[in-house]
């Protein structure tokens, strides 16, 4: 309700009102507007973080067509059928720790930022399979749909290799994405994945671990909150709240 009154001065008068039940002073009007003035739009924005998405789409090329949802979470696994050999799209599948590609359908981990900063994808692959088993893997890290971050081949009995995409840009609402593919088929496509995301709000400032795939895995394709910018006048009715005023009022 106060949002609707545009007048700092009015609406000041109003949350003193609701909350003292008289109303403000001139001195404490010109303190509340004077404070609301002097704040730094930057300090309300959301901060630097984000959300884990688990998708699919027909391997088309660059770039990516139309990211699908998987049908079925079971047993701590995305999957199109709950027999992976006899499922929709054979094999497709992934978890918080590994997952498996499918020759035709690209395998997308997609990052969402619910905030602002610099941000880059990071993490090891491995595969299990002994060195005759199986065809190349190949991955693309894919910013905001269409940037090329990085790419790279996952070979049979590889250990821990490292991923990882350059620095970039992001802010609440763009996207990173990890897509994983099997061009030259699925066959012992089993891989195990440590991935997260690296972000710093700054370029100078000292870069940390935002998400953690295994640790943040989604289980559910609801869409996630929208991202809403705290508010200064939010902040001004906490203030009143806390104030002896409000707690020792008769």
């Amino acid at each position: 309700e106060s949002e609707k009154i545009t007048d700092k001065a009015e609406r000041v008068r109003w949350i003193y009102n609701r909350i003292f039940d008289r109303a403000p002073t001139e001195a404490e009007i010109k303190d509340a507007v004077g404070w609301l003035d002097s704040v730094d739009p930057k300090d309300y924005l959301p901060r630097l973080g984000g959300v884990w998405e688990i998708r699919h789409t027909p391997d088309t090329g660059f770039p990516l067509g139309e990211l699908l949802p998987f049908p079925l979470y079971e047993k701590k696994m995305w999957k199109t059928g709950s027999d992976l050999g006899k499922a929709p799209i054979r094999y497709l599948s992934a978890g918080p720790e590994g997952g498996h590609p499918s020759k035709g359908h690209v395998l997308v981990i997609r990052w969402r930022a619910t905030g602002s900063g610099q941000v880059k994808l990071t993490g090891t692959l491995s595969r299990g399979s002994k060195a005759d088993q199986g065809a190349p893997q190949i991955y693309n890290i894919i910013g905001k749909n269409t940037e090329m971050l990085g790419e790279g081949k996952l070979l049979p009995a590889t250990s821990n290799q490292k991923i990882e995409c350059k620095w970039i840009d992001v802010n609440a609402g763009d996207t990173v994405d990890f897509a994983y593919r099997a061009p030259e088929g699925e066959h012992f496509g089993g891989t195990a994945w440590d991935i997260r995301m690296v972000g710093r709000e700054t370029p100078n400032a000292v870069a940390t671990d935002v998400s953690i795939l295994k640790k943040e895995f989604p289980t559910s394709t609801s869409p996630p909150p929208a991202i809403v910018p705290d508010s200064p006048w939010a902040d001004l009715v906490q203030m009143l709240w806390s104030s002896n005023e409000f707690h020792f009022i008769d």
